[in-house]
């Protein structure tokens, strides 16, 4: 569960699920982002996709799914006039060291 807040919050930073990375060679394995929009009533608010040259307004109870990887970089524009609250979730890629156990 995130909250934005009004006039001031958002995440206004171009990223996509996999980039930037937490550390040193660790990428993060989120192969699908899942976001639910909790309310509306706000101006501007987007999530905006730079590649598709889209912006998905919120919509209360409305679902957005897309691809983690680069090709569905985004931001989250900031809400005005109201608070923006939403819950994501992803879909994980399984670390090739659980799959295959760790090199020797």
């Amino acid at each position: 569960m995130q909250k934005y807040f009004g006039d001031q919050g958002g995440y206004p930073y171009w990223h996509s699920e996999q980039h930037p990375t937490p550390g040193p060679g660790e990428g993060m394995h989120r192969a699908l982002l899942l976001t639910i929009y909790l309310n509306e009533g706000f101006e501007a608010g987007e999530t905006e996709f730079l590649y598709q040259q889209r912006k998905i307004a919120p919509r209360t109870g409305s679902l957005l799914i897309a691809p983690g990887g680069f090709t569905h970089t985004h931001r989250g524009n900031r809400p005005l006039g109201g608070h923006k609250y939403i819950a994501t979730s992803w879909v994980l890629y399984q670390r090739a060291e659980q799959l295959y156990g760790s090199a020797r």
